[in-house]
């Protein structure tokens, strides 16, 4: 089942791709609502200045996504489904198999989102409406819309504004933005004999670290209220809380992926990811609480893929039977499967000698 679409509704297709828009992009567009009326009150741009935003929001996000779609057909990818999200998109793509394709892939958006704030940053400057590129980057203060003869540089402030956001935040090298499979593809180009394990594992290291870097940030921030949206230690501890978390679903959630394709599994080499080959180091000793966990895991996945594999040598009996009796003909598709799959398993047991 595929998670994006459970919580996304769809908004037809463009170009004869599925587009999505996330819950969370509906949530997201009432929060700026909200955020405008808290940092605006009662002025009479509150409606303008969150529709304008909403639309620029939407319009960036729609960009970014297209740079995604774009550079994938023009690789040999193909675009799946496209799902529209706050902070860019979590869309599903049939990727190319080199990773120094991928990686131009994953960051075709961010360099879209880039170049839009360079763009609007320049034009900016050139009309002189700023005295500083803070008033074009800083997260906690939202810029309002004015109308009559400077409504035109206010949307392109918003715009920039926007753009200048997505592009931080799809750099962040954790899941679910641009920066973890950017990071995941440079592991891959760099390394590619690097072992699926602690690849994940590194890319959780580094979930970790950015969400324990920003409840760090809001221990250091809880005193700064006055003039924000809302206090940003508040917003620094959620987006931690809630990047460690997404760190570990990602992790799991690629390991099942991988323990899911027969060849891919039984090719690994879990004790490889302790070797010196490996691109990143993680902690060698056995006593060390993180080895200790990767080993308590790598045992339970073979415990439970022993198992697996005596149930299923367990069941090729029964179809054995029924293959004796009645022929090959009735025999199901799911008991064929079977058949194929452990007798390939036995096949290269048989090649290693086991």
């Amino acid at each position: 089942m595929n998670h994006n679409n459970c919580w996304s509704s769809g908004l037809g297709r463009w170009r004869g791709t599925p587009v999505r828009m996330h819950m969370l992009l509906f949530l997201f567009i009432a929060v700026i609502f909200s955020v405008q009326w808290y940092y605006l009150g009662q002025q009479n741009d509150l409606l303008g200045t969150a529709l304008v935003t909403t639309l620029v929001l939407l319009t960036s996000v729609v960009l970014h996504e297209m740079a995604h779609a774009y550079t994938l057909n023009s690789l040999g990818g193909q675009v799946s489904n496209i799902v529209l999200t706050p902070w860019g998109g979590n869309s599903n793509f049939e990727l190319p198999d080199q990773p120094r394709d991928r990686l131009i892939v994953y960051l075709a958006g961010p360099v879209m989102s880039g170049l839009i704030f360079a763009l609007g940053t320049l034009v900016l400057w050139q009309a002189n409406p700023v005295t500083s590129t803070t008033d074009l980057i800083n997260p906690f203060y939202p810029i309002s819309f004015k109308t009559g003869s400077d409504w035109v540089i206010s949307i392109l402030k918003i715009t920039t504004w926007v753009n200048f956001q997505i592009m931080v935040v799809n750099l962040l090298p954790c899941y679910p933005f641009d920066g973890q499979p950017i990071l995941r593809s440079v592991l891959t180009w760099v390394s590619p004999d690097i072992p699926a394990v602690r690849k994940e594992s590194t890319l959780m290291v580094f979930g970790h670290a950015i969400g324990l870097t920003m409840i760090g940030f809001a221990w250091f921030l809880k005193s700064e209220m006055n003039g924000m949206v809302i206090p940003p230690s508040v917003l620094f501890l959620l987006a931690g809380i809630a990047i460690i978390f997404a760190a570990r679903y990602s992790y799991e959630k690629e390991l099942a992926t991988i323990d899911e394709d027969w060849d891919d599994f039984d090719d690994l080499n879990y004790e490889s990811i302790y070797g010196d080959s490996a691109f990143f180091d993680l902690p060698e000793s056995e006593e060390s609480p993180y080895s200790q966990w990767l080993i308590e895991k790598q045992m339970e996945r073979e415990h439970l893929e022993y198992e697996r594999e005596q149930h299923e040598e367990g069941l090729v009996d029964e179809v054995l039977k029924k293959l004796h009796r009645k022929g090959i003909t009735s025999l199901s598709p799911e008991e064929r499967e079977l058949l194929d799959r452990v007798s390939e398993r036995i096949r290269r047991r048989r090649q290693q000698g086991v």
